[in-house]
């Protein structure tokens, strides 16, 4: 948790973060209302259909879809949604490789400070 904590509160992590972050929100996982839309995640109001008025695979591979796939792509929306967050991470090497080294590092220094006292 502390690393999070201090994710958040350090401008250069997160500027780190967003510019090796790519979110897959729209191509991976997606939103559906209560009502049928389907939107790329719960953060980005961009419907890109409805399978009430639709078939899902035609709403999926709709134009409004591939639109808001190339918006995401362009990094024109940045959020840190609990649900989208977690399976764009997963396909982020660069991103759980440079958290997973600060992970280590703070491990090897803690039990390093054990072992010395």
């Amino acid at each position: 948790m502390s690393h999070m904590v201090d994710f958040i509160r350090n401008p250069s992590m997160l500027e780190h973060f967003f510019k090796h972050f790519m979110c897959n929100s729209g191509t991976h996982s997606l939103y559906m209302d209560p009502y049928g839309n389907i939107f790329p995640c719960t953060m980005l109001n961009k419907e890109i259909g409805n399978v009430r008025e639709s078939d899902f695979d035609k709403v999926w591979m709709s134009e409004e879809a591939k639109e808001v796939r190339e918006f995401i792509a362009k990094k024109k929306c940045m959020c840190w949604g609990s649900c989208e967050m977690p399976p764009s991470l997963a396909r982020n090497q660069k991103v759980v490789l440079w958290i997973f080294s600060r992970m280590l590092k703070d491990f090897l220094i803690d039990k390093k400070n054990r072992i010395f006292k």
